[in-house]
């Protein structure tokens, strides 16, 4: 040890990292590439598979049966053309079972049960009374307990439960490590939830679901890099590098609500006074607006604030120009660190529309170094919930 700092040879390093990454075999990663390419064109035939696969016909042949026999594929039925019979299409098998979505929200949960694609069949909400770990599990067993008793629920199985949390989290273990906003330290949430449902359950960040769901169904679709940026109770990105969700050495990748903004202001959520989330996140605007002359004619909850920024009220629209100016500069500083050219914004803020969107856009263009950013906005709030239920269905098709 020096300084604090483990000094490891090369070949020690090797041997690290292929015991953490734990390689699969050729054929493993061949077949996950044709499940890949399934997802993204939604059915292709043997032929198609191959040369966009670069592999022989006969070993997609045979891949495919593969798959067929694990039921993670199924087989359209041929189409009869003038010329002759067409190919068979091969799909991704989403309809074998069913995935549970949890959201957990400083103050309710979100439960969705969906196919294996994410498609909602069925949803359920309720209040939490408060953050104590086992109300927490109270509730969340409640709900998908509630969830599996629906129709939707009777004749599939459900393969797994995702739970999406707010914080730094361990997806290897099922350790929720911190949460600032639930008051959590070293929970080992799948854990206890398995115990009691006997499903697997598998949890990440909140953030970085999101930018699951958008990569595997969503606006990212398309791309194999791309960041989400998340305005709720905090502000959060996520990343997606090279097709995969970058979750950080601690699951605690993209806290851009915790980089500080200002040497005095609100106390965070961490502890901390100045950050980004503490000022300019929804918990952060409101506080603002109760403190306006507007309140009185409008709502002092968010809904009010974005009911009066619709209006035209200045006191509204000044909260949150500043809100996306603040928030737009610190991304700026993200995106050219990260070279992401594609933001997809999400989360309870979006409801402002312009009075936010466009100084943060405004940000963006007059502070990333080189090619523009493309932002687009997702105003589907179920995508949280669903990005859950996206953690199993990854695990499932190995996507």
């Amino acid at each position: 040890m020096n300084g604090g700092v483990k000094i490891i040879s090369t070949d020690e390093l090797i041997v690290e990292i292929s015991e953490i990454t734990g390689r699969k075999s050729d054929k493993e990663e061949k077949k996950r590439f044709i499940v890949n390419c399934l997802r993204k064109s939604g059915q292709l035939s043997r032929r198609e598979i191959a040369t966009r696969s670069g592999l022989s016909p006969a070993t997609v042949s045979a891949l495919v049966t593969e798959l067929l026999d694990e039921a993670l594929v199924v087989e359209e039925d041929a189409v009869k053309s003038p010329g002759g019979r067409r190919p068979t299409p091969i799909r991704i098998n989403y309809e074998d079972g069913l995935a549970i979505g949890i959201k957990l929200n400083f103050s309710r949960i979100e439960g969705v049960l969906t196919d294996m694609s994410t498609g909602i069949a069925d949803r359920c909400e309720c209040q939490l009374i408060d953050r104590e770990v086992e109300t927490v599990l109270d509730a969340v067993e409640w709900v998908v307990r509630a969830l599996m008793r629906t129709s939707a629920a009777a004749a599939r199985p459900v393969h797994g439960i995702g739970v999406a949390i707010p914080g730094a989290i361990d997806t290897i273990n099922g350790i929720c490590r911190v949460s600032h906003r639930l008051g959590w330290r070293d929970v080992a949430f799948a854990e206890r939830l398995r115990a009691r449902l006997d499903v697997p359950v598998h949890i990440d960040d909140d953030s970085h679901a999101f930018a699951l769901a958008q990569s595997l169904f969503g606006l990212g679709l398309t791309r194999r890099s791309f960041a989400t940026l998340a305005i709720g109770d905090g502000i959060s990105v996520g990343m997606v590098l090279a097709g995969k969700v970058h979750r950080g050495e601690t699951g605690a990748a993209g806290k851009l609500g915790h980089v500080r903004h200002a040497v005095d202001g609100r106390r965070c959520e961490c502890g901390r006074v100045g950050c980004l989330q503490a000022m300019h996140a929804v918990g952060g605007m409101l506080a603002q607006w109760r403190g306006t002359a507007d309140r009185r004619t409008f709502a002092s909850d968010f809904a009010g604030l974005v009911s009066a920024a619709q209006a035209g009220h200045a006191s509204a629209l000044a909260i949150a120009r500043s809100a996306g100016e603040a928030i737009g500069q610190h991304l700026a500083t993200f995106v050219n660190v990260a070279d992401l050219r594609a933001i997809v914004l999400g989360g309870e803020a979006v409801a402002l529309g312009d009075a936010l969107i466009e100084p943060l856009g405004d940000q963006l263009g007059a502070l990333v170094f080189g090619a523009p950013v493309v932002l687009t906005i997702d105003e589907h709030s179920d995508f949280w919930s669903r990005g859950a239920a996206a953690l199993v269905t990854q695990i499932q098709f190995d996507f």
